[in-house]
């Protein structure tokens, strides 16, 4: 996730993380939460701690619960969908650390300039995972039947 988060980096609030996350709930299960986690270990290390890395602890677990919660689906559009809405409400839910750590107006203020921002962070979640959803999902389902006898544990729906 990190990785491929960096060799996107040049491109402003356009990652695969969203659709890495909502993929680790639907090929890994419960156990797939230790990537996210791993994830933003690789966040902290890199950029160093941060009030921001406050709401990276709870907001990537949150999404992985959604995708969790609705695994049973199957539509990409659906999926696409979530990860827009995601990306549209990241700056929001990234603003709760803030107002409560500098107050609830500067929160609010912080969250309305990142606005713009976010309105790309969602379209760009709607297109990387309309995009890389299925691909990545058909990799990820052959990999784990291919290597499945290295799991302890059964495989999470696929």
């Amino acid at each position: 996730m990190f990785a491929l988060k960096m060799a996107m980096a040049s491109l402003p609030n356009v990652e695969p993380v969203t659709c890495m996350v909502i993929l680790s709930a639907l090929c890994f299960g419960k156990d797939g939460l230790l990537s996210v986690f791993l994830y933003v270990l690789c966040e902290i290390l890199v950029w160093g701690p941060g009030w921001w890395n406050l709401a990276y602890l709870y907001i990537w677990p949150a999404l992985f619960g959604l995708a969790l919660l609705f695994r049973k689906v199957r539509s990409v559009w659906f999926w696409a969908v979530l990860a827009s809405v995601f990306g549209i409400g990241f700056g929001a839910l990234c603003a709760i650390p803030f107002g409560l750590m500098n107050g609830l107006s500067a929160g609010i203020a912080w969250w309305q300039a990142g606005l713009p921002f976010d309105l790309l962070h969602g379209s760009a979640n709607f297109m990387v995972t309309l995009v890389l959803f299925s691909p990545l999902k058909h990799l990820l389902d052959q990999l784990l039947d291919r290597y499945a006898w290295r799991f302890s544990k059964k495989r999470a729906v696929s």
